[in-house]
């Protein structure tokens, strides 16, 4: 058995790699980020922001009509395979968030303190290098400080590990993680906070001066006299760029990685840079519905046990009522349809008796059809004659036959004239002024038009006797 060819290795390979990624994609989370009412263009550019923050797996062109409506989005999203929905909704005091379990709840409902977009970051951090490449891969998630004995906040950290994919350690590419996104609750405040970070690796032990040394762009080295002065010159890293390596950020890479001197088995620095949005959120109400339902959480309304009891009663009356209108409708829906189909039914069965009535008169009534006609049709006229003149009118004048009998002359054939008999025509004589036109004929030939008519007439008339 020979070898095989390395190009059909690398296709196998190649396919191979994208099942395994249709697989990925296919089981990860996928979420719409969507605005509901009027927003304004600040919250406008945070919902635009927090799609960046959920890609690649989410619309990020997605448009909202005002037509649209919440059961829009729960039909669509077992087609698409769409599992959370982020809405963002503006009233006169606050900005809430919502954040959806389609389709069937539970929703958590945020009153966003303070957000800011990566506009607004963008203009407070020196190099805000960041490009389309990072958000090619989801973003690792790091959730801190959530309590697992309190259950809405249990309920909300399992909500925010469920919007993002799972890692799994055997098969992940540390390459392809190039953003973090931080959800941490602060007890004291009673607040979470919400922020979005590049993650960059850099080697330990390499100071600033022999980085720019391993790149293709060389510093310029004249104002040294030595390189000894460059290398160990302090004023070339600024204070606002110094970043402090130690044990809280060293790790020893498992991996290669991008960048330079990020090799396996070394030790590197991580480094966190801030791309935004950045929100601070209150937790206010959990429901156990998609927007609705019974009431699980509540950070302001506490009610007693009888107050919930009367609003779980009214609900299942709700519930009750619209089951039974339903069933209501539904049977005047197949009784309708009962009485279509036997009307459908009735029709189709007169047109068949009615054709059949039909050949049946045709086939008996070809023999005295005609006599019949004939006969009504003279006695109709006789009767208006004898109405009309007062005496009854001559036999076989209206009868059928003496109609066939009389026959329509023939039409006269056309008569050919001879030359010789028709006189000449009149010629126009012009005088000798430019103005009058005179018609001259000779005194002694009279005029010829009344003579050639004369003329037909007369072999007319002999023709026919």
């Amino acid at each position: 058995m020979g070898k095989r060819n390395g190009k059909s290795l690398k296709k196998t390979r190649q396919l191979q790699q994208q099942r395994g990624e249709d697989e990925e994609v296919k089981n990860a989370p996928h979420s719409f980020v969507i605005p509901r009412g009027k927003v304004g263009k600040n919250v406008m550019a945070l919902v635009n922001n927090m799609r960046k923050v959920m890609s690649p797996f989410t619309a990020e062109h997605l448009k909202v009509h005002r037509r649209n409506v919440m059961k829009d989005f729960v039909a669509m999203s077992g087609p698409l395979g769409v599992s959370h929905m982020i809405m963002f909704t503006k009233s006169d005091t606050s900005v809430n968030l919502r954040v959806c379990r389609l389709p069937r709840g539970p929703t958590l409902t945020f009153q966003v303190k303070s957000y800011s977009t990566i506009a607004d970051l963008s203009h407070h951090i020196r190099r805000h290098d960041v490009n389309d490449n990072h958000f090619k891969y989801h973003a690792l998630l790091v959730m801190n400080n959530f309590s697992k004995e309190i259950k809405h906040q249990k309920l909300t950290a399992s909500m925010f590990q469920n919007m993002f994919p799972s890692i799994n350690i055997n098969k992940v590419m540390l390459r392809n993680i190039k953003r973090v996104v931080l959800v941490s609750y602060d007890e004291e405040a009673d607040l979470v906070d919400f922020r979005h970070y590049h993650l960059r690796v850099v080697p330990l032990g390499v100071s600033r001066s022999v980085k720019k040394l391993q790149k293709k762009n060389v510093p310029k080295l004249s104002k040294y006299n030595d390189i000894s002065q460059f290398l160990l010159n302090p004023g070339v890293l600024s204070e606002s760029e110094a970043e402090l390596d130690g044990e809280h950020n060293s790790v020893e890479l498992p991996q290669k990685m991008t960048g330079t001197g990020n090799t396996q088995n070394d030790q590197s620095a991580i480094r966190l840079k801030e791309i935004g949005p950045r929100m601070t959120l209150s937790l206010t109400k959990i429901t156990d519905g998609v927007c609705g339902g019974d009431v699980l959480y509540h950070k302001f309304d506490t009610l007693t046990d009888e107050q919930k009891a009367e609003i779980v009663k009214k609900r299942e009356q709700r519930k009750k009522l619209k089951a039974e209108r339903t069933a209501q409708q539904n049977e005047r829906v197949k009784l309708k349809k009962q009485a279509k189909l036997a009307h459908k039914e009735r029709s189709q069965q007169g047109q068949k008796d009615s054709v059949k009535t039909q050949d049946e008169g045709e086939s008996d009534g070809d023999s005295y059809k005609s006599v019949d006609d004939s006969l009504s049709d003279d006695m109709d006229d006789a009767d208006y004659f004898e109405q009309e003149v007062g005496k009854k009118p001559e036999h076989g004048l209206f009868s059928s036959q003496a109609r066939k009998a009389k026959k329509r002359p023939h039409p006269a054939k056309s008569v050919q004239v001879s030359d010789k008999k028709l006189s000449k025509r009149p010629k126009l004589v012009k005088s000798k002024s430019a103005a009058h036109s005179k018609l001259k004929t000779k005194p002694s030939q009279p005029f010829s038009g009344g003579a050639r008519n004369q003329n037909t007439k007369s072999n007319l008339m002999k023709k026919r006797k």
